[in-house]
């Protein structure tokens, strides 16, 4: 894979040689986070290597937005008054 075509791959950047995972966090969840991106290696060099890696680690991450979510969306729904 070459250096332009990686960097069509959404969410991957590279940083000398290693790939990292770059993801924005979504507005509603900035306060959990407390920062706007997420950004961690993918400690591999390899470039189909790092487009793996990304692919699983963007659905473990909107898997942890989405429970986010819904725990934010019943704390609400638990604090109204009836």
């Amino acid at each position: 894979m070459t250096e332009n075509s990686m960097s069509k791959t959404a969410h991957v950047v590279r940083r000398g040689a290693v790939y990292y995972y770059r993801l924005r966090v979504p507005a509603d969840l900035l306060e959990h986070y407390g920062k706007d991106e997420i950004i961690f290696s993918l400690k591999t060099k390899d470039a189909a290597e790092a487009k793996l890696k990304a692919a699983d680690e963007g659905l473990r991450l909107q898997g942890e937005f989405s429970v986010l979510r819904q725990a934010m969306k019943a704390n609400l729904v638990s604090g109204l008054t009836p």
